[in-house]
């Protein structure tokens, strides 16, 4: 008997309504339960724009990046600039 565990879709990719892969760039920073996050980053910077930075910065830089991505995003939308 075999079980299978599945990979629930991102936030990314469920508000795109594709499969969510394996490789996916957003997956490790929009996990299922956060879809607010994905909609204010994806609102404030889009995400072309967020796939151009992951991309540009070293490994190792990419988390901090995405959690002051996300912090800005989130303020924004809280307090929207004028």
């Amino acid at each position: 008997f075999w079980v299978s565990m599945k990979r629930q879709t991102c936030a990314s990719c469920s508000y795109r309504r594709s499969r969510c892969k394996a490789d996916c760039p957003m997956a490790p920073y929009f996990p299922p339960n956060r879809p607010a996050d994905f909609q204010n980053v994806n609102r404030h910077f889009g995400v072309a724009n967020v796939l151009k930075i992951i991309k540009n910065l070293e490994p190792e830089h990419r988390d901090d990046a995405m959690r002051s991505i996300i912090w800005e995003a989130e303020r924004r939308a809280k307090d929207p600039v004028r």
